[in-house]
Formats: C-alpha cells, structure tokens, sequence
C-alpha cells in the first residue's frame, strides 16, 4: 500500500503549472519593468540631454551678445530655459540652472556649466519598492571665444590703421568706418585680395600654406572671386593663432564684376579675415605677412602672403568705386613764388593761384617758406597750428617795400572716405561694425582683435577639460 501511495504522488503533476505560471509572472514583471519604467527613463535622459546642450549653447551665446542684440536681452539664465523646454517639457526651469559662468558678459573667452532635472513617473518599479517616481538630471557646458573659422568674404583687414578711420582693437559696435583699397599704394593699403582656396600643395590653392611656397594665385580670376565674395564656394577656413596662417594674395587691381558683386551685399553683415601686419622688425611673436620667401616684412612693404588670425564682421554700406563716387581732394602739392611779407604781419595760406585751395582745406602738411618748416632753426615766421596751419605771420625783419618769399605746402579736402588717396580709381569701403557676433567655429582660436565669437559644447571634466582657454 505504501509503495502504491508513493507512485502515485510521484506521477502527480498537478499544481506544476501554477508554480510555472507564477516563475513567467514574476519574469514578465521584470521585463515590464524593464520596458516601461526603465525604457522611460532612458528616453528621458535622451530629452534631458538635448534639453542641457541646447540650454548650454543659448546661455553661451547670451553671454557673447551685446543685450541690444540678444533675443534674451542678456538674460542668460532666461536663454537656457527657454531651449530647455522647447527640447523637453519636462525640465524643471526653477532658476538657478546655470551652475557657473566665468566671464559671462565680461571676457572674449568663457564658459557656461547648465543643470536640468525632470521627473520620470514610474509604473511598476514602485512594486519592487523603487518610488513612483524618480528625477533623471544631466549637465552640459558650452564654452565662448574668438573664431577659429569662418566663411569669409576674400578681402583682408589689417590690424593697424592704414587708410582707415577705425581701429579693429578698439572700435566701439555702431562706428561708421572707411576702408581703402588703393593698388597704388598696397603695401599700406588696408584691403588685399585673398585666395580662398584651402592648401593642396599646388599653385591652385592658397589658404594655408607654407610661408616660403613660392605657388600663389594661380587659377583665381574674375568669375572665381565674385563668386567668393557672395558666399559661394567657400566653406569654413581654419586659422592657428597665435600660431600662423599664411594665405596668398591674388595680385592685380580686381575688375569692375567683383566690386559690382561686393555692391549687391550693401545692406549686410560681411566677415572679412584679419591680417596680422608690424609697422617695424624684428616682430614682437613670431608671424605677421611675409615675402615669398617667407621672411617677415612690415606694413608698408607689399607681402606676398598674409597671415590671417582671426575675423571680423562690418555691415558693409557702401562700395565707392572711383574719385566721382568717394569724392573730395587728394593730397595736392600748393607752390607760391615772390610772395610779399612784412614783419609781424600775418597771412592766409588760401587764396594763391595756380593748385592751391581757394577755401579752407581739410588740412594741411609739410609747409615751407624758404625752405624751412616753422620748427626749423632759422624760420622766421610762425604758425596758428603747427599740425594743421591756416596761417602765417612772418617775423623776420623785411626792407621797406616788403620780403618776397617762396611759399609751398601739402592740402587735401576729405571726402566720403577722409583723405583721398592719389589714385582715381582706388576702391573705399564705407562700413559699420556690429557687435560680437555668434558664427565660425574652433572658439578660441582666433585672435582677440576680431568680433566674431564660436561657440561649443565642451567637457569641463579635469582629465580632459576642452574648456580651457588656449
């Protein structure tokens, strides 16, 4: 009988399929589990990190803009809210989210450190003993500084002023500036013709290149610069400052089709790069333009390759072609012979015949009367203004019917552009500059004499820190 009982419990199945059941229960749970509240929170966390990014990116530019130029109105921690809803309507905007900002608002270069949480509701988890709910929270830092590239237009700046009433180091947003390109006189003009095309080691490229290459533009005509100068064909162009950036210049006066295509962009904001030039040698760092040798030359010697360290935006407004368009006097040469003096009295410098200013010039230089300036030992007359005279008062002693003297000066009247140059056919470029202005890339890379300002996410963390200054 015992034997019997115990065969049959042993071939009884029945219940197997409960505890079955409840092991695929429990297994089906966990994969719920896994689905949705886990699943949820992963896709959370994908929002959240569009949400930081796109945060840290708008503060950053907050922080570069002028207030009068911000949508946010300098507002950064307004500004990295805003993109964090738009990416997540979850993100908790309770301020502070911006966990630091060194430089915001003060410096060419900085960074900003944004921190978001949202709430993830849990569904199953709770069971287990895990909440109804759990914050998912993420980090990002953007950072700010001068351009490394940019989509230029072909046409350089100088750092110093030549031909030019403005200075890139220090002019204030809203100046209205002038900008000559005059071929006669290149080595000091303030405008030269690029070669837009990067290095390939041939004579048909020209951004880039060794500084003692002897290839430069070859292959650059007309058709190639005007379509440069309205955007085409040219992509982002990286410059290494405070390394160098050799860059060719097209030689050539540029024909009437490229000043007409820089006309059609009167009206808009233009990046031009900015060529680094010494005005005496030995250099204070190595780099500045060079020959095609390679060795460095000054401002007024005409370079065969500039170097290039950074960018800046003007709104271009006019584009002044020719003599009839910028107009006023260039620097003319006035010579008055056998002029009659008395002592102690005292003479206009206007009104002589021949090339000499019937009205009062714009200025006035290298003034002569019998061959002596006013501070030469021997002169015996003086000035009204020593820099920009307007008048003479002889004070030598004179015979009794008068001293006849010989009179020569320099005189210029200013047009649209200030002093006009020789050259009837130079180019002025009438401009005003704008605010740093958010665009190229590679932030810190270029100089801080340009206003246009990259910005990036980058990664604070000590074993890497790409946030750093250069």
């Amino acid at each position: 009988m015992r034997e019997l009982i115990r065969r049959r419990l042993h071939g009884d199945e029945s219940g197997v399929t409960m505890i079955i059941v409840a092991l695929c229960l429990i297994a089906l749970f966990g994969m719920i589990v896994l689905v949705v509240d886990v699943g949820g929170l992963l896709w959370n966390r994908r929002e959240m990190v569009n949400a930081s990014d796109a945060a840290a990116l708008s503060a950053a530019q907050t922080c570069v803009l002028a207030s009068s130029d911000d949508f946010y109105r300098g507002n950064e921690e307004l500004a990295a809210d805003s993109l964090a809803t738009q990416n997540s309507s979850r993100a908790n905007t309770v301020p502070p989210n911006i966990l630091a900002k060194p430089g915001c608002h003060t410096a060419k270069q900085g960074y900003v450190t944004v921190q978001y949480s949202a709430n993830q509701q849990l569904f199953f988890a709770g069971v287990l003993g895990a909440g109804g709910s759990k914050p998912v929270t993420t980090q990002a830092t953007a950072m700010w500084g001068p351009a490394g590239s940019a989509t230029p237009v072909p046409l350089a700046i100088y750092t110093n002023s030549f031909g030019s009433n403005c200075d890139i180091q220090s002019i204030p947003a809203g100046t209205e500036c002038y900008f000559w390109f005059d071929n006669d006189n290149f080595g000091s003009s303030r405008f030269g013709i690029l070669d837009l095309r990067p290095w390939d080691g041939s004579n048909q490229s020209g951004w880039d290149v060794p500084g003692t290459t002897q290839s430069c533009g070859s292959g650059a005509g007309a058709d190639t610069l005007s379509d440069w100068i309205v955007g085409k064909g040219v992509g982002n162009l990286d410059v290494h400052y405070p390394g160098t950036t050799y860059v060719c210049i097209i030689s050539g006066t540029p024909e009437q089709k490229v000043w007409g295509s820089l006309e059609t962009r009167e009206g808009q904001v233009l990046t031009f790069p900015i060529n680094r030039c010494e005005t005496a040698t030995p250099f204070v760092q190595p780099g500045g333009q060079v020959d095609n040798n390679g060795n460095e030359v000054t401002c007024s010697t005409a370079p065969h390759k500039y170097d290039i360290i950074g960018f800046v935006d003007f709104e271009l407004e006019q584009v002044l072609q020719s003599q009839a368009e910028w107009q006023g006097t260039s620097l003319t040469t006035c010579s008055r012979n056998n002029f009659t003096v008395d002592q102690a009295q005292t003479y206009p410098l206007l009104g002589f015949p021949g090339q000499c200013p019937s009205t009062a010039p714009s200025g006035i230089s290298n003034l002569t009367i019998n061959g002596k300036a006013p501070t030469d030992p021997g002169a015996q007359y003086t000035v009204d203004n020593p820099l920009n005279p307007s008048f003479f008062t002889w004070t030598g002693s004179t015979p009794r019917n008068g001293q006849n003297v010989d009179i020569s000066f320099d005189w210029w009247v200013n047009g649209k552009c200030g002093q006009p140059p020789k050259d009837s056919s130079a180019v002025c470029l009438l401009v005003k500059t704008v605010n740093v202005r958010v665009g190229g890339g590679d932030p810190g890379g270029g100089s801080p004499f340009g206003n246009v300002e990259g910005v990036t996410l980058c990664d604070p963390s000590p074993s890497i820190d790409s946030c750093k200054p250069r």
